[in-house]
């Protein structure tokens, strides 16, 4: 919601971008501490590290960091806050942590693995012969298909999620009839 509120066009997701901006208007007084604020209006993708070797960019959040105890209590925090343990200190430690993508690039797969998505969003895996997955999706001549290459940004994936969650055919709604302006429905 916060990126789509930051786009140049912003993005309205239902009544979703209401309940942002109301927790953003609390006073961080309500808040047991401050940081509790922050921790509702960005929170952290446990994949973040490897989600910033991908081609597309989405998040604009700053580089995790990590945080530990400074009585060494092995727990860590993406946020300067007290230590759950029985000290009850701040974990003020920065410490330096780092998940990096393969050698040869891959983020999540191994090497070069495609994947087929359908207009479903089912994601079908690459040892599928192409005759099951066309069968799958309902076409029966083959030959009839034709490759499309589609440039993807964040206006294509905005109008992707919101779409998601209304159509049984995201993919053509968003992609291949652009003309139609998802984002303000």
């Amino acid at each position: 919601i916060r990126l789509a509120r930051k786009h140049s066009d912003p993005v309205v997701i239902g009544c979703m971008n209401n309940l942002y901006a109301s927790v953003e208007n609390i006073d961080e007084q309500k808040f047991w501490i401050d940081i509790c604020k922050d921790m509702l209006l960005h929170p952290r993708n446990a994949a973040d590290s490897p989600c910033n070797d991908l081609s597309l960019k989405l998040d604009d959040t700053e580089p995790r960091r990590y945080f530990m105890c400074p009585n060494l209590c092995k727990v860590f925090s993406y946020y300067r806050t007290y230590c759950p343990c029985s000290c009850l200190l701040i974990m003020n430690m920065e410490k330096s942590l780092s998940l990096r993508a393969s050698e040869d690039g891959s983020v999540f797969v191994k090497g070069q693995t495609s994947f087929t998505v359908s207009d479903d969003l089912q994601v079908i895996p690459p040892n599928s012969t192409a005759n099951s997955v066309f069968t799958k999706l309902g076409l029966m001549d083959v030959d009839a298909t034709e490759e499309l290459t589609i440039n993807i940004g964040t206006v294509e994936i905005l109008n992707l999620l919101v779409c998601s969650l209304v159509s049984k055919t995201p993919l053509t709604e968003t992609l291949l009839k652009p003309k139609q302006d998802l984002k303000s429905s």
